[in-house]
């Protein structure tokens, strides 16, 4: 597992925080130097380049809707980094009872 304590606490602000924090994180530890702007964007950008997988692994973004659409990284053992509602970088469970019923889908970078 990558060492990620460099994003805990930083601050990636909405409206677009999520997706700032997981393009930033790809482009500096998976070299997918690719931007978004909005969710909008980066759910079409799904379709383009990258695949819907069952088995997340670390590095795969996880597409999640609890009301509005909201995306984060697995970093492996059950463990996402994402943002909270002040943008905020921190770590928690996506197979916990928070996020699990919440989970869309696990999508893999075609390049990698």
């Amino acid at each position: 597992m990558k060492d990620y304590s460099a994003y805990i606490d930083r601050y990636f602000p909405a409206p677009n925080g999520c997706v700032n924090m997981v393009t930033t994180v790809w482009a500096d530890m998976f070299n997918h130097n690719i931007i978004f702007n909005s969710v909008t964007e980066l759910m079409t950008q799904l379709r383009m380049s990258m695949n819907k997988v069952e088995d997340p692994q670390e590095g795969d973004m996880i597409l999640i809707n609890h009301g509005i659409w909201h995306v984060g990284l697995v970093i492996g053992k059950g463990q996402m980094l994402h943002t909270d509602d002040t943008g905020r970088v921190i770590v928690e469970r996506y197979d916990g009872w928070q996020w699990k019923n919440h989970i869309r889908g696990y999508y893999r970078w075609t390049l990698r």
